[in-house]
């Protein structure tokens, strides 16, 4: 997937469909201006004495672990599922040129948006052939009540977009990235994305 000739984080031509956001990404991300986010915390051990009997030598100790310092099996899963949510709603706007779903999978501030006014000039000047996203794996990498971090690693797939200026095939590519979360009024929403890396195949 090529990096394109015009493709700015604030400036699309309108031929392309996931080489947009891709290429917008590689030269600036959806940045929030936010912090780094705090790593996840660890399981500790508390441990507890307990008197047995009525001599004072006979005593029994355990280790219970303090459930409030880790994070939440709910929360984790909050997370990876606006993830998903955010892959399939790429997914559908590459394909379809739907933006609705993607445009809820993400903040308001999110540089990501231009992608939105990208994906209908592309289809408003022709019809795309193929195209679609693939979520192959993520990652949590860190989070807290405000922020969240996952590794992901991504497949664009082949696509031709038609215009009257002729047509472009897009080649399939495998994409690493960085995305960031922030919680919104009805669950977690990507708020950036970083490229890491990107192999054409």
């Amino acid at each position: 997937m090529p990096t394109g000739t015009a493709y700015g984080a604030r400036g699309f031509a309108p031929v392309m469909v996931i080489a947009c956001l891709v290429s917008a990404l590689l030269t600036a991300s959806c940045t929030s201006g936010a912090g780094s986010a705090a790593e996840l915390p660890s399981v500790s051990a508390s441990p507890s004495t307990s008197v047995t009997g009525s001599l004072p030598s006979t005593t029994t100790t355990s280790s219970t672990p303090s459930v409030a310092s880790a994070t939440p099996p709910s929360a984790k899963a909050a997370v990876e599922a606006a993830v998903r949510a955010y892959y399939a709603a790429f997914d559908l706007a590459a394909r379809t040129g739907k933006t609705e779903a993607y445009a809820k999978a993400i903040t308001r501030d999110c540089d990501c948006r231009d992608f939105i006014t990208a994906v209908r000039a592309t289809f408003k000047a022709g019809p795309v052939s193929g195209g679609g996203v693939e979520l192959k794996s993520q990652r949590l990498v860190s989070s807290n009540a405000q922020l969240a971090t996952v590794s992901t690693r991504y497949r664009t797939l082949r696509y031709v977009a038609h215009s009257s200026k002729g047509n472009q095939t897009v080649a399939d590519a495998t994409v690493s990235s960085l995305l960031t979360l922030r919680p919104g009024s009805k669950g977690w929403l990507v708020d950036d994305e970083q490229i890491l890396s990107r192999e054409t195949t």
